[in-house]
């Protein structure tokens, strides 16, 4: 929306009257919605002598959107209550300005009430949104033009940033690392962190004994049928276990520290390589539920990631949840029968009030649980099968974790993720520093303002941008 206050403001003054435009002010949160502050078009009219002929509301994120659409509902006043509907796509920029799809003959009688945003942002809407009126055709023209010329800035913004270990991502912060001759970890075995519930690496090269757990307190695994399990199978790290149709499975003993609370976050994750099952019922990777059936239940309450044919996907990815009255069930829609590895994960986002699944660290699918209660069932943990037979798996398990939190990156097992890739580079140089040494950081972007280390500033006449010069043991994120 930058480019449209500042198109505009370059036109002369008889085109100024259709280049007006106007903010729309929000109020403080209340009753889940955000109220929109009393406003009216009186300096437009005080201007112009009349009011605007048909005003045109776009709305814009203030905040780069994350990993769910958000569909915002906007109530509205013209010839009595109404509402309108927008869906905002995951991903989207901060700065994106989308049209209110608002009434077609609108005229300035029309009055913007509240707004109500799904999931929800955990931010008022205040700070989350900016609402703008175009009141002439020129402002809606340049609001046009102007989308595109944001959209530049954004990709321009980008690229200056790519320069600098604090701000760049991505393949950015990759070529930073090979310039200094610390290129990114491989993907490895998760270790335990603050979140972690249970842990099994699945190493145990027999199925006679415990299957451990790296997590305190632990939670050891009992193989059952041992006939039709593997042990040592090759996994994605070193060796997982191996499950034959014919039916065996890892048990974990119940415990109340599965329980998902009605408040509680939970990430529940493996490493699969699977074989396309022989008939429609769900094959169970890991699961805490009696059964896992083809049609879902309503009543079984529990969770479950399952390997199954559905939706026109051999070897689809399956994540059901249920607490004994509402069920959510997520697919993948894409085969893992490809003799690889995968990695899935089923998530319960209580702060978002979404259900999610990923597969090798991409959102497949999201779904609402607004009404899902807490998920404690009396189950056992099972690898491999749940207590039916109907749900034996053919295929091979690795790296199981189950975790209290909401989790969206999988560090390290998927790779290095840009933070801790960025803390190294940062220590990198601290360690190759001597005592007392001092690093400059170049650059001839504009520095941030209150920048004291940069001495650029002492002698413009000669400096440009940046050159920060702080001692190399401060160097930090």
């Amino acid at each position: 929306m930058s480019a449209l206050q500042t198109l505009s403001s370059r036109l002369t003054l008889p085109y100024r009257r259709g280049a007006e435009f106007t903010a729309i002010p929000l109020a403080a949160d209340a009753a889940g919605a955000t109220p929109f502050a009393p406003y009216d078009f009186a300096e437009y009219r005080a201007r112009w002598g009349q009011d605007p002929a048909a005003p045109f509301y776009v709305v814009t994120p203030r905040q780069d959107v994350g990993g769910d659409d958000l569909i915002l509902t906007i109530a509205y006043s013209f010839g009595g209550a109404q509402q309108a509907t927008l869906t905002i796509p995951r991903g989207t920029r901060a700065g994106t300005g989308f049209p209110l799809p608002l009434a077609p003959d609108a005229g300035a009688t029309l009055r913007l009430t509240s707004l109500t945003v799904a999931p929800p942002l955990g931010v008022a809407g205040k700070d989350a949104w900016d609402v703008v009126a175009l009141l002439g055709t020129i402002a809606k023209l340049v609001w046009i033009l102007g989308a595109e010329k944001d959209v530049l800035a954004r990709v321009r913004d980008d690229v200056l940033q790519a320069r600098f270990v604090e701000s760049a991502f991505a393949a950015g912060l990759d070529a930073l690392g090979r310039d200094m001759r610390v290129p990114r970890f491989p993907p490895r075995p998760y270790s335990v962190d603050d979140a972690t519930i249970a842990l099994w690496h699945l190493d145990e090269l027999t199925s006679g004994g415990a299957i451990a757990d790296q997590a305190t307190p632990a939670h050891p695994g009992t193989v059952q049928n041992p006939a039709n399990v593997i042990a040592g199978a090759a996994g994605k790290y070193g060796t997982g276990f191996g499950f034959l149709a014919a039916g065996g499975a890892i048990t974990i003993a119940p415990s109340t520290d599965f329980d998902i609370a009605a408040n509680g976050d939970a990430t529940i994750e493996a490493f699969i390589k699977t074989e396309v099952p022989g008939d429609p019922a769900p094959r169970a990777i890991v699961a805490r539920r009696a059964a896992e059936t083809a049609g879902g239940s309503n009543v079984t309450g529990g969770w479950s990631l399952c390997v199954v044919n559905a939706r026109g996907f051999d070897a689809n990815l399956l994540f059901a949840v249920c607490d004994g009255t509402l069920e959510a069930r997520l697919f993948a829609d894409l085969s893992v029968s490809d003799g690889k590895f995968h990695h899935v994960a089923g998530i319960i986002d209580r702060t978002r009030k979404r259900a999610r699944l990923f597969v090798d660290g991409v959102q497949r699918s999201t779904a609402a649980i607004d009404g899902l209660g807490a998920i404690a069932p009396p189950d056992a943990v099972r690898f491999g099968s749940t207590a039916a037979a109907t749900n034996n798996l053919s295929g091979t398990i690795d790296e199981v974790r189950i975790s209290r939190v909401a989790r969206t990156t999988f560090h390290p097992a998927l790779g290095e993720d840009d933070d801790a890739y960025r803390a190294r580079l940062f220590a990198a140089v601290r360690r190759a520093a001597r005592p007392g040494a001092t690093v400059v950081l170049r650059s001839f972007g504009e520095p941030p303002a209150g920048l004291a280390t940069n001495r650029a500033a002492d002698d413009r006449a000669m400096l440009w941008g940046i050159v920060d010069v702080r001692p190399a043991a401060t160097l930090s994120i």
